[in-house]
């Protein structure tokens, strides 16, 4: 039986990127200087969330949060972007575009 495919494309990536690792990785003095800058700088993360979302707030606090129990934070520049058309109330309370969203479907559903 034939692989499908899906299969035979993701196998033909994989191989493509192990033979490009392998022919990329030298050991030239020029390799390993701009190698060694590189690992001095931290990585840039931004994380663009919705505000007030279940899911988004699901992620940070179960998954995203891991960074810095592993540690990982240390080497990680977290720059966390609320987004999602959330605003404050002249009440004080708080209002976004998915619970805007939500009260339209309770309406008409």
């Amino acid at each position: 039986m034939a692989p499908s495919l899906p299969c035979s494309v993701l196998t033909l990536c994989l191989l493509f990127t192990l033979s490009f690792a392998a022919s990329s990785s030298s050991s030239s003095s020029s390799n390993l200087s701009s190698l060694s800058s590189l690992s001095s700088s931290n990585v840039s993360l931004s994380l663009y969330y919705e505000t007030l979302c279940p899911g988004c707030s699901n992620f940070i606090v179960n998954h995203l949060a891991n960074i810095f129990d592993d540690g990982l934070i240390e080497i990680v520049d977290l720059n966390l972007i609320p987004l999602g058309n959330a605003r404050v109330r002249s009440n004080g309370t708080i209002s976004c575009q998915l619970f805007d969203m939500l009260g339209i479907y309770d309406e008409h559903y």
